[in-house]
């Protein structure tokens, strides 16, 4: 396997062979745990930069140039998606991955080649191209195929958009849509890319046609999936491919975005979906190790998100504590408040205890307050749980919870009802 490295302004670029020795292509950015990214149909690797980047927060994130497009070689007369399964293994066997990111078609490669593999351990798909039933259609490409054999790029770029698109776009006049995509190039002149891949963009489809009604091999996938979805793609193909693969899949994750479409993950709103799947990738990672950094992380992550702690997360809790929880309080009186002198990725300081006047239902009277520091490492632990993180023990602290049972039932996992309960 050969290797060739190059620094560009959205990563390094490298490249390995491919099973059948063509080479492909790859941006490489971040660091910690490696993911590997499938770009769509129509894209490449660059277009989705905001998203790697975001993600590359907390992981080392491996964009592949999916065959056809950039520096990968051709896709070749003998093209089916087992080549693109090859191509992500020979990136895989590269980096170790075994976290994987798809969109699209590619996110149909990536449930393919999860199926019987058990060194992916996590995968998250945004509106993968499986087709159910017809559900994709393909009467679209006889049409599409002669106008690319005459040449006629942007028409046939024109009826594949018509087809694809969601309503009301779907009845846009065919002239009109034609001025929306040459005002599009000139605007987004990066958008002109596409015109070069409508020959590999038929070839996928050939393919989501001829593995239309196969999701029942996905039961042989053993990694968890996340199953990501725009609420405004308004596609009857969406909402099917999300209902069966849920209810096939061994272990997934259903996860919709209300706000966004299609392009959710590469264009509208990149860095919304890598904050989704940076926690689900993180839970899985905290779940495999569970120790230090990762399982801080991952019971910031739970906690916050009211999810039940497993008794694996339990079982380890005082050893959190010892290491992330520290007292000052009995060093002196009154409040105050303790900062601690390092930074772990989680540290909670609890300082003393005074009295204070405060609203007590309505009315100021005189309690007790206990100060408590709660300190993150941002570079692994977002705003957002971090923040629900810190409501919730507030919740759970003001409730007393634990004071009346000091056992950590090692048959019952801790929930939120318990909580309210105890």
């Amino acid at each position: 396997m050969t290797r060739r490295h190059t620094n560009t302004v959205i990563g390094a670029t490298h490249s390995v062979r491919s099973k059948d020795g063509t080479t492909i292509s790859y941006l490489s950015m971040g660091g910690g745990p490696s993911v590997l990214v499938i770009p769509g149909i129509l894209s490449m690797a660059a277009d989705y930069a905001a998203f790697s980047r975001a993600l590359a927060k907390h992981f080392t994130v491996h964009t592949i140039e999916r065959r056809g497009r950039g520096e990968s070689g051709p896709q070749g007369d003998d093209y089916s998606i087992v080549k693109e399964c090859e191509d992500v293994l020979a990136l895989r066997a590269e980096t170790g991955a075994s976290l994987l990111v798809g969109h699209s078609y590619g996110g149909l490669v990536a449930l393919e080649v999860a199926r019987n593999n058990t060194a992916f351990t996590k995968i998250a798909v945004y509106e993968p191209g499986v087709s159910i039933d017809g559900s994709m259609p393909r009467d679209w490409m006889p049409g599409y195929e002669k106008k690319l054999a005459e040449n006629k790029h942007l028409d046939a770029l024109v009826e594949f958009t018509l087809v694809d698109a969601p309503p009301p776009l779907s009845k846009t006049p065919p002239w009109l849509m034609k001025l929306g995509w040459r005002l599009l190039f000139i605007r987004f002149p990066q958008s002109r890319q596409m015109l070069s891949l409508l020959q590999e963009n038929l070839r996928e489809w050939r393919e989501i046609a001829r593995l239309d009604s196969s999701y029942e091999n996905y039961r042989e996938i053993a990694a968890g999936v996340l199953l990501m979805y725009g609420g405004k793609s308004d596609s009857t193909a969406v909402t099917l491919a999300m209902e069966r693969l849920a209810a096939i899949l061994p272990h997934s994750e259903t996860k919709e975005f209300p706000k966004l479409d299609h392009f959710g993950i590469e264009r509208t709103a990149p860095r919304e979906v890598a904050r989704e799947v940076s926690d689900y990738f993180s839970e899985g990672v905290a779940m495999q190790t569970c120790s230090g950094t990762l399982c801080a992380a991952g019971l910031v992550r739970d906690l916050g998100r009211n999810r039940k702690i497993s008794t694996q997360k339990a079982s380890i809790v005082t050893d959190i504590v010892a290491k992330y929880i520290t007292a000052v309080g009995m060093f002196g009186k009154g409040t105050g408040w303790g900062i601690p002198p390092a930074l772990p990725t989680l540290m909670i300081t609890l300082g003393g205890i005074g009295e204070k006047p405060g609203v007590v239902d309505g009315h100021i009277a005189i309690r007790e307050y206990l100060i408590l520091t709660i300190s993150f490492d941002h570079e692994i632990i977002d705003g957002t749980p971090a923040a629900r993180f810190t409501e919730r023990l507030k919740e759970l602290a003001e409730s007393g919870y634990g004071l009346f049972d000091s056992r950590i039932e090692s048959e019952q996992a801790i929930t939120p009802e318990t909580s309210r309960k105890s």
